[in-house]
C-alpha cells in the first residue's frame, strides 16, 4: 500500500509515551525491554504519568495524526470507553482485546454504532481467531448476502495444543505449565481453561454473525473451576495436578470409543455453547493437533458443504499477525484515492 506507519504513542496501565513524529526504533526497543522486564511505562524518561487511557486518547489525538489508528492489544475490561473516545476523535481502531466486545451487548452496539455514526473503521480480526481470517471471512459471507446459521469449531490454540498433548499421554498439568513457558496461554491461564476465553470468542462470533442479537445466556463447561483464576503459575499448576487423573480417565473413555476429546464452541440462532465435546477421532476436529483453530460455517449458501478455516491459532507471532493485518486493511481503505 505504499504505507509508512509510525508508531506515535504506547501506553500501559501506568502512563505512555508520545513523539508526535513518531517514536525511533531505538526508542521502541527500550520501551520493548522496559516492559519484558516487568517495568512500568511511567518510570522510563519521558514518559507521562496517566492510569486513564481515555486521556492518552484525547491527548494523543489533539494533535494532526495523519491516519491516525488505536490498536487496543490490553487484557483490560476498561478500554471501551477508551476505544469510543478515539473513533469520535477521527482514529479508526484495531482490537485485539475481546473483553470490550464480549461484554454487554450495549457496550458492543455503541463500539459498532460509533464506527458507523463517525464513518470510521473498527477491525478485530485477532478477538476470534488470532492470525486466522476468521471475521474477514464471515465479514465477506454476510456482505455477499449469505446468511450463517451456524458457526462451530476449536477456537483456543491453548486448549488445541493441551488436549494434543493429553492424546499424546502428558498429564493435563504438565500439558498447562508448557503452554503457559511457550506463550499459548492468556495472562491468567485459567481465562483458558475455564472456558472464559472461548466463551468470549464465541460471543463476539455470535455478535457480528447476527445469531446472537441479545444477551443471551451462554453455556460454558471448563475443564477447571474458575475460582482457580488470580494465582500464582507456580501455584496454579501446582493446583492443577488434581485435575491429571480424572482428565487422563476422559481421554482414555473417549478413545475406546474411537473419539478424540476437543474443546468447542457452538453458535447458533439464540444459543451459545461452550465446553469439552467427543469427536469422531477421524472427524476435522477430531484430527485437529497442536494451536491449530478451526472454525466450521454452515450458512444458506454453505449447507451442504461447510466453509472451513482452519490454521495456527496462538501465540505471539500469530497474534501480532492479525493486528497487523487489520492495520494494512484499514491502510487499504484509507489510501488516498
Amino acid at each position: 500500500f505504499g504505507l509508512d506507519a509510525r508508531i506515535v504513542a504506547v501506553a500501559d496501565r501506568t502512563g505512555f509515551v508520545f513523539r508526535p513524529a513518531g517514536i525511533p526504533k531505538d526508542e521502541l526497543g527500550g520501551i520493548l525491554e522496559t516492559k519484558s522486564g516487568g517495568a512500568r511505562l511511567a518510570a522510563r524518561s519521558g514518559a507521562v504519568p496517566s492510569d486513564d487511557p481515555v486521556a492518552m486518547v484525547r491527548h494523543v489525538l489533539s494533535y494532526r495524526l495523519a491516519r491516525p489508528v488505536l490498536i487496543d492489544v490490553t487484557d483490560g475490561e476498561d478500554t471501551a470507553e477508551a476505544l469510543l473516545e478515539a473513533l469520535r476523535l477521527g482514529a479508526d481502531v484495531v482490537s485485539a482485546n475481546k473483553k470490550p466486545l464480549a461484554g454487554s451487548l450495549g457496550r458492543f452496539r455503541a463500539l459498532v454504532d460509533g464506527a458507523r455514526e463517525t464513518g470510521r473503521l473498527l477491525k478485530v480480526e485477532a478477538t476470534v481467531g488470532a492470525g486466522l481470517p476468521v471475521v474477514d471471512t464471515l465479514e465477506m459471507l454476510l456482505a455477499t448476502g449469505d446468511r450463517l446459521t451456524r458457526a462451530e469449531g476449536c477456537l483456543s490454540g491453548t486448549l488445541g495444543f493441551v488436549m494434543t498433548r493429553l492424546d499424546e499421554g502428558v498429564s493435563f498439568s504438565e500439558a498447562v505449565a508448557e503452554a503457559a513457558r511457550l506463550g499459548y496461554t492468556e495472562p491468567d491461564p485459567v481465562a483458558d481453561l475455564s472456558g472464559a476465553d472461548v466463551g468470549r470468542k464465541a460471543v463476539i462470533l455470535g455478535r457480528l454473525s447476527g445469531l446472537a442479537l441479545a444477551d443471551d445466556a451462554i453455556e460454558v463447561v471448563g475443564l477447571v473451576d474458575p475460582k482457580l483464576a488470580g494465582r500464582p503459575l507456580a501455584a496454579l499448576i501446582e493446583a492443577l495436578r488434581a485435575y491429571d487423573a480424572p482428565i487422563a480417565e476422559r481421554i482414555t473413555n473417549a478413545r475406546r470409543r474411537g473419539c478424540a476429546l476437543r474443546y468447542v464452541a457452538r453458535v447458533e440462532a439464540g444459543r451459545i455453547a461452550v465446553g469439552p465435546v467427543e469427536v469422531p477421532v477421524d472427524s476435522p476436529l477430531g484430527m485437529l493437533k497442536g494451536t491449530d483453530n478451526m472454525i466450521v460455517f454452515t450458512s444458506e449458501r454453505y449447507a451442504a458443504r461447510p466453509l472451513v478455516v482452519s490454521g495456527p491459532g496462538a501465540g505471539v507471532d500469530v497474534t501480532a499477525m492479525g493486528v497487523l493485518g487489520d492495520i494494512l486493511r484499514i491502510a487499504g481503505e484509507r489510501r488516498p484515492k
